[in-house]
């Protein structure tokens, strides 16, 4: 019996010396390309070619010509996968008679691809594994087998994983033997008490002192290998090598509070809410005496406090004060009001606040074989969203906006643009375009305006020339005035019911300028000027927040209003998979593919519901993607693109009554 093995790092590792323990034959291993010698032993790449096993190394086998060719001619009768990064196609895995998964978790509670480190994190003091079916959904795959495993209360990552791997070897000597023996593996669906959590990153590293001296104390040992620790002292960053609690409970400082330096052993005392810590840090420069020296006398602090709290932004905010409704919650449950497509990733430009931009991330590389959607993908989700209309899913009997966007210019799509917006139109969906304006030309606007597109952005960001050049670096201002100008009289002309926008982001370069610049674009003919709150995309990007010229929240997230999106909204790549909300541009979340699943399938699956459930009972910060979203706060349940619309619908028609 031959297998083929999908994996990395040591749970890849112990999947490969359970199958070895069973007699099964692995004529090839394929490994994701987060695996690597490190902290958490060996890679199973080296391990598999110390035992003269053929490897490769990819994320997404099927669309390697070569290697699926290979793994067909392997014919493996188990597909088992333990730790692997990447995709796993349902063309591979429905061509083998048992397809596995091997997860350090007990489905369905810590999916994801960082389980112990969040359960360390989260304080549990049980965890366990799971043989489960391969299923098209990352881990949600009928559960086959499952061990418990103790957490002990001095454990961290690295010993954790010691004990899952472990019973990952224990749980597939049962099932492999049962496999061999022809015996079909009896399996059972996963209950309802679905959590997920993001890979860790580095940001997750980041130990605070406003905090429990249990929960500082659980983070240290969930981000311990990796990614590691790690603190700031008077705004310098330093690693963090131990972490213990130094006495007991006290209340009568603040936390954070460096009560004790000793520079000679590179160790700190700090106070957290209820107690005190002890860190010894990695200072090579031997920065900490020169600190304490430094503020000798004064106060010092570690541990930045949150960046995202409302109560640090200066002015009154205007929040949406009281918690939505059930109604207000529960409107677009059956299909999501928006579905927000990145149907490109090329620009012809090079903004410097933009997420994408080449220095901003590294996003655009990753999307390198999919730069642009496939019309038949488009086709299929502007389909579904026109039949949202049809069957009364959504209030008023309207087709879902789809939001044409991206890491890029939708413009520069080959298929032409113009050519699929018709086409949603057609089928029934509403459509609002976003572009930077740059590439229209005559017929486009025609096309545009003949069927009706429902909105058109265009990001400006500027009304002036000199401003124009610095935030729209590379684009020509006298095209935009052209491409804006056209619009506006061509949409006059023709009656079309299109309403046409720009968009200004808030940034620190047009600061106090905003009325000139709005009266610039109304004296145009614009429909309306939208006024964007400055965002910078957490860690996904190296965006600076400082930049922004407008920090006060629409949201108090501090008081546990759920953020909107996950109950209005739906955003999918360019490859088809949907992520949970459009902070996530860098792609932690999976919550299904659109181009095997519906939007009405994914929109009502058990992840969207378990993200909407924790955000309604006032949970949303205890997620760790929302916990770290520093734009959540300009989210609003008021000033939504709705509002716009509705603003840009009102002047268009008061502008056609006085032309009348």
């Amino acid at each position: 019996m031959q297998a083929l093995l999908m994996g990395s790092g040591c749970y890849g590792v112990a999947a490969l010396q359970a199958l070895q323990r069973a007699g099964v034959t692995v004529p090839l291993v394929v490994v994701s390309s987060d695996d690597a010698n490190g902290a958490y032993g060996p890679s199973l790449e080296s391990v598999a070619a110390a035992s003269g096993i053929e490897t490769a190394r990819s994320d997404d086998p099927h669309r390697d010509s070569a290697l699926a060719a290979r793994i067909a001619s392997a014919a493996p009768e188990i597909m088992l996968c333990a730790g692997y990064g990447g995709k796993t196609s349902t063309h591979l895995f429905k061509a083998t008679r048992v397809a596995l998964q091997a997860h350090a978790s007990l489905l369905p509670k810590y999916r994801g691809p960082s389980p112990s480190n969040w359960a360390l994190i989260n304080g549990e003091r049980e965890t366990g594994i799971t043989v489960a079916k391969l299923a098209r959904q990352p881990d949600s795959g009928d559960v086959i087998l499952q061990r418990a495993v103790a957490i002990a209360a001095d454990d961290d990552d690295a010993a954790l994983r010691t004990k899952l791997c472990d019973a990952i070897i224990s749980a597939l000597d049962v099932v492999l033997a049962a496999v061999k023996g022809g015996a079909a593996p009896i399996a059972h669906a996963q209950s309802e008490e679905i959590t997920f959590f993001p890979a860790v990153t580095k940001r997750d590293g980041h130990i605070r002192f406003d905090q429990s001296t249990e929960s500082v104390r659980n983070r240290f040992r969930g981000v311990t290998p990796h990614p590691g620790a790690y603190t700031d002292y008077c705004g310098i960053e330093f690693p963090i090598l131990a972490l213990a609690a130094d006495g007991g409970s006290a209340y009568d400082d603040l936390p954070g509070r460096v009560l004790f330096v000793d520079d000679a052993a590179k160790e700190i005392r700090v106070k957290t809410l209820d107690g005190t810590v002890r860190l010894r840090l990695v200072d090579e420069l031997n920065r900490l005496g020169a600190i304490a020296r430094l503020h000798e006398g004064q106060p010092t602090f570690a541990g930045k406090a949150t960046p995202f709290s409302a109560a640090s932004a200066d002015g009154e905010a205007e929040y949406d004060v009281e918690m939505p409704t059930d109604e207000e919650l529960s409107t677009y449950g059956e299909f999501p009001d928006m579905v927000v497509m990145a149907v490109a990733y090329p620009c012809n430009a090079h903004c410097p606040n933009c997420p994408y931009t080449p220095g901003n991330s590294d996003i655009r590389l990753k999307y390198g074989d999919a730069s642009f959607m496939s019309p038949e993908l488009f086709e299929k989700i502007a389909d579904e969203c026109g039949e949202a209309g049809r069957r009364g899913w959504l209030p008023g009997g309207v087709g879902s906006m789809l939001r044409i966007t991206g890491g890029g210019e939708p413009m520069l799509h080959p298929h032409g643009m113009t050519n699929l917006i018709a086409y949603a139109k057609g089928v029934g969906a509403r459509v609002y375009l976003n572009s930077n304006g740059s590439l229209f030309k005559d017929d486009d606007i025609e096309r545009l305006l003949e069927c009706h597109t429902d909105n058109i952005e265009i990001s400006v960001d500027a009304g002036d020339r000199v401003t124009y050049a610095i935030v729209r670096k590379g684009l020509s201002w006298d095209h935009l005035l052209q491409t804006v100008s056209r619009l506006v009289e061509r949409r006059n002309a023709t009656r079309s019911l299109t309403t046409i926008e720009v968009s200004v982001i808030n940034q620190e370069i047009v600061s106090g300028r905003i009325p000139e610049i709005e009266r610039f674009w109304y004296d145009l003919g614009v429909d309306n000027v939208i006024v964007r709150k400055f965002l910078t995309w957490g860690s996904s990007t190296n965006i600076d927040p400082n930049t922004s010229a407008d920090p006060l929240p629409y949201l108090d997230r501090d008081n546990a209003i759920p953020c909107p999106y996950p109950f209005h909204r739906l955003n999918v790549d360019s490859r088809g998979k949907v992520e949970v909300c459009g902070f996530d541009i860098g792609g932690r979340t999976n919550m299904g593919n659109l181009k095997q699943q519906t939007i009405r399938e994914i929109w009502r699956g058990a992840m969207f519901e378990w993200w909407r459930t924790m955000h309604r009972s006032g949970k949303g910060g205890d997620i760790p993607l929302c916990a770290e979203c520093p734009d959540w706060k300009y989210r609003s349940w008021r000033h939504n693109y709705r509002k716009a619309l509705t603003n840009a619908q009102s002047r268009r028609d008061a502008s056609w009554a006085t032309a009348e």
